[in-house]
């Protein structure tokens, strides 16, 4: 068959013989599927793109004996502004290596494909793209059959067990109940996780005042001038916020805007913690759950040791 359309997410690419390379494409139609395309090494080739990792497009292929060639393809967004950071580019990557692992060949996995999607291009475009990422994993672990639990203490079944994270069981944890496998999680990231597993809110941003963002789950953070997200990480910035010459009253903020080292910084880094907390603790228990390693989750994790 010639002239199969479908649209797809090149989730994998990897080399093969000197002048072809081998896909592993999401796609809405059929699934997951392996495809061959040859000719993409040069770069003077027009179907250079279409190799490569965060290509998403309507790819046309030739189909013999159940094995497909990419003969063409229309991009439809490559996200290339993902690569404009190695948060970005690491938090990207991940999302595909996620969708890659945990999905099967010949199933449906459109509405996986729709999730990642949608994390890739807040991702790409956002302004939060740790917080888009968390977002994604807790979903992903979930779609997977593996959701997290945080309401109870998965040993002895009290209330709101903050402080403590079991990779084990991923469910929230009394310090009385944790075991070896339980990991130490500070108040604020606790929360963050909380209100994230639960969608309590979809922006993870700092408001004005410091503290985080936890407006209804749709979303749309109501400032003047603010700027509205579709999806995650909806922005707070109002006028006020930014403008050295408001009003004659020095706030805080503007205290700490003038000194370039107050409070604002401060919230700022205390939510980068969070974040990257939130990731590690989910990262170890999507990863005993599902018996795979995410590579590109635990680079991104490891620099923030050279932070």
């Amino acid at each position: 068959m010639d002239g199969l359309k479908l649209n797809a997410l090149c989730v994998k690419a990897v080399d093969y013989k000197d002048n072809k390379t081998l896909l592993t494409l999401c796609t809405i139609e059929k699934g997951k599927i392996g495809a061959a395309i040859s000719g993409v090494k040069s770069e003077k080739s027009k179907l250079r793109f279409a190799a490569s990792l965060l290509c998403f497009g309507e790819y046309i292929f030739s189909e013999r004996g159940g094995r497909y060639t990419v003969t063409g393809c229309t991009l439809t967004d490559g996200f290339f502004e993902a690569r404009n950071g190695v948060e970005r580019l690491y938090s990207a990557l991940a999302v595909t290596e996620i969708l890659d692992k945990t999905t099967e060949e010949h199933t449906d996995i459109s509405a996986n494909i729709y999730s990642a999607l949608n994390a890739l291009k807040n991702i790409a475009y956002g302004e939060n793209p740790l917080g888009a990422l968390l977002e994604y994993t807790v979903a992903a672990s979930a779609e997977a059959g593996y959701a997290i639990d945080l309401k109870t203490c998965a040993g002895c079944g009290a209330p709101a067990a903050e402080g403590w994270f079991d990779a084990e069981t991923g469910g929230g944890v009394c310090g009385a109940c944790r075991t070896r496998n339980s990991v130490g999680m500070s108040k604020g990231a606790f929360r963050l996780l909380y209100n994230t597993v639960y969608n309590k809110k979809r922006g993870i941003e700092p408001r004005e005042n410091g503290v985080l963002n936890s407006a209804n789950s749709g979303a749309k953070t109501q400032k003047n001038d603010a700027l509205n997200s579709e999806d995650i990480g909806a922005k707070a910035q109002g006028n006020e916020v930014f403008s050295s010459e408001n009003s004659g009253a020095k706030t805080r903020r503007n205290d700490a805007l003038n000194s370039g080292n107050g409070s604002i910084e401060i919230h700022k880094n205390d939510l980068e913690d969070n974040l990257y907390e939130c990731l590690r603790v989910v990262n170890s228990y999507f990863s005993a759950c599902n018996e795979v390693r995410i590579n590109a989750l635990n680079q991104l994790l490891s620099l923030r040791f050279f932070k």
